[in-house]
């Protein structure tokens, strides 16, 4: 049974909204932070989990009230109502293991705080919010009239979760990741939590940093070389368009090799060095570094020398002005 302390936030929405999308993308982030999420889904149809055929399938023909499905990957309940009035939220609720965070999805007209999702290719576009005072932000893809309440983009699952969490009352910080935390050494746990880790024969100056995510990874959880490349060239492009005071493009890439691979979860590090200024181009040595899920542990990912090179307004190379 859910344990009373469990915190509730619905996700409403018509449908085509982007509801599951969303919660998704939720789960996904709350539970890289440390929460123990499950989830509640509410269908309007005749849903069915089951498949014909299959033994589970058969016994529900056969007339059982429920059916459990055991495995050592997973367990599921499947209960036949057969006419008998549909369980409220509160006794779903009741029937969930503990957990940190229960994110509801539909359940408009529950007394549950709420986001609201909107999408222009919703089924409808009438806004809920004005009629339920437990909405308490909006998600949507284009710009919406709130009335005041928050609006965030339909994708910006981290902004969100902040706005969650603060609401339930949570710390960003989820209790396993503390107790990931505290299992590291004394050390190591100082300089993770001052986020200063150790960055040994580092060269240049930190340019760009983020967060490698399972949309860019293959299927053995390494992150792909290209999309690696992409926020090399990305933080060349910051630093050399800073130098340049304006608009500049690659024009090449030198001796590139990787070392290491990242893995999701990981921090990548990009880091840059302007070691040539000619009269229209920018050169750069570009080191990639790793910062290991949840460890201070910094490796070298990759390098390479990038060439940019100063455009003007009509696309041309232009001269890079003094410094």
């Amino acid at each position: 049974m859910m344990d009373r302390q469990t915190k509730i936030f619905g996700v409403t929405g018509w449908k085509n909204s982007g509801k599951t999308g969303l919660v998704v993308r939720l789960v996904r982030e709350l539970t890289a932070r440390g929460y123990a999420v499950s989830t509640i889904k509410h269908a309007h149809h005749d849903c069915d989990v089951d498949r014909p055929g299959a033994d589970s399938h058969q016994h529900r023909e056969a007339g059982a009230q429920e059916v459990a499905l055991v495995s050592g990957a997973r367990v599921a309940v499947m209960q036949e109502l057969r006419g008998a009035p549909e369980p409220s939220l509160d006794d779903i609720l009741s029937r969930l293991s503990p957990c940190d965070i229960v994110l509801v999805e539909g359940y408009k007209r529950e007394a549950i705080p709420k986001i609201e999702t909107r999408r222009r290719e919703a089924r409808s576009t009438s806004p809920l919010a004005p009629l339920d005072p437990l909405i308490l932000a909006v998600a949507a893809d284009f710009p919406a009239d709130t009335d005041g309440l928050p609006c965030f983009e339909l994708d910006d699952a981290e902004s969100l979760a902040d706005f969650i969490l603060k609401n339930l009352g949570l710390s960003n910080t989820g209790p396993r990741r503390q107790h990931q935390l505290r299992t590291l050494n004394q050390k190591e746990r100082d300089t993770a939590m001052t986020d200063r880790p150790a960055r040994p024969e580092i060269s240049g100056e930190l340019t760009l940093r983020t967060l490698a995510m399972p949309g860019d990874a293959n299927a053995a959880g390494d992150i792909f070389g290209g999309w690696v490349m992409a926020q090399m060239d990305l933080a060349c492009g910051i630093r050399a368009a800073e130098r340049a005071h304006g608009r500049v493009v690659t024009a090449a890439v030198k001796e590139m090799a990787f070392e290491l691979p990242v893995k999701i979860g990981d921090t990548l590090c990009i880091y840059t060095d302007i070691v040539r200024v000619g009269r229209t181009s920018i050169t750069l040595n570009v080191e990639a570094w790793a910062q290991r899920y949840l460890s201070p542990r910094m490796e070298k990912v990759t390098g390479a020398t990038f060439v940019m090179v100063a455009l003007d307004q009509d696309g041309k190379p232009t001269v890079v002005p003094e410094d």
